[in-house]
């Protein structure tokens, strides 16, 4: 299939699959069922999937099938306030998240807000998965159609300050089951609001019984975040892997969670979305000095080239070499 009449399918689908088309990937099968769940398989050099999606409300998809290979190197950036969540069926899926690994296996349930952290560079799967994407500002009127005390504002606050990872219950398996095995979209979509409330439910006691805020008694919020930023300006050069939020958080006498929720409050994206930034601006003096593309990367931080290139490229809208041409 050519690329445009692939890129003019993957519109039918989540942010997720166009990244396939924009990399050149390979649609291998595409099908439309009356039903409304639309089958698709979609390979590119070190990924594939295998799914079944639909859309079930304004603003909410649902993915459900295999994802097999690596995924980090797709553009999976969201820009509008969103959710995702699903249960892992089977197999595993390896990340990072605001530079902390993390893993989901057999039967774990997951919660995040894609748009508010910053993801590694590696995201291996080999998994059987469910999964729920929200769109929060398309989303709230249709939902709260259905659900006039729920709160999808307050969902997504929840699950924007830290990702999740909740053991699933016998019940939690069966609603899943039952997206999975649902033979019209009106069925998922009663499975899927019964799976919202099961989730949310989850979450509120998840933050019952695990402290939000921690105690910073050398600093007032406002003024350590001033000297949160003042840090990551100062060493811009750090890897992800020689930056981790643990030693930051101690260095700022607060807990991981604290530090975070009040960086997102005050600056309003992740610490790693702005540590990023600071990288590119400062590649631009870099360049402007002549310096090659790979000697800049290195200089402030970057491991891989092409993901130097691409967070460049996301920030100014042009790449670093017809920088250094506009530049000289």
């Amino acid at each position: 299939m050519s690329e445009a009449r692939f890129l003019n399918k993957a519109r039918d689908f989540s942010r997720h699959y166009q990244a396939f088309a924009k990399i050149g990937g390979t649609l291998k099968h595409y099908q439309a069922n009356q039903n409304g769940i639309k089958e698709l398989k979609l390979e590119c050099k070190d990924a594939k999937v295998d799914i079944k999606t639909c859309s079930i409300l304004q603003g909410v998809s649902v993915d459900f099938g295999e994802f097999v290979g690596d995924f980090g190197h797709l553009d999976l950036s969201y820009d509008k306030p969103s959710v995702n969540f699903g249960l892992i069926q089977s197999g595993y899926y390896k990340s990072s998240c605001d530079g902390q690994d993390f893993a989901l296996s057999d039967d774990e349930m997951f919660v995040i807000s894609p748009n508010m952290h910053d993801f590694g560079q590696s995201a291996k799967a080999q998994c059987k998965c469910v999964q729920i994407n929200i769109d929060i500002q398309e989303a709230s009127k249709e939902i709260n159609a259905f659900f006039s005390e729920f709160d999808l504002e307050r969902f997504y606050e929840m699950s924007n300050q830290n990702p999740y990872i909740l053991d699933a219950c016998v019940r939690d398996k069966m609603l899943f089951h039952h997206i999975e095995q649902a033979k019209c979209v009106d069925m998922i979509r009663l499975k899927v609001l019964e799976c919202l409330l099961e989730i949310d439910m989850k979450l509120k006691q998840a933050r019952a019984t695990t402290p939000t805020t921690c105690q910073s008694t050398q600093y007032t919020t406002k003024a350590y975040i001033a000297r949160v930023k003042e840090y990551l300006q100062a060493n811009y050069f750090l890897s992800q892997d020689e930056l981790n939020l643990r030693d930051l958080s101690e260095r700022f006498s607060v807990c991981v969670s604290k530090l975070t929720q009040d960086f997102v409050k005050y600056e309003g994206i992740s610490i790693y979305q702005f540590l990023k930034s600071c990288k590119i601006n400062n590649a631009c003096k870099i360049l402007k000095e002549g310096k090659s593309i790979s000697f800049t990367a290195n200089e402030v931080g970057y491991i891989n080239v092409s993901c130097f290139c691409k967070n460049f490229k996301e920030k100014y809208g042009i790449s670093p070499r017809e920088f250094q041409k506009i530049a000289k």
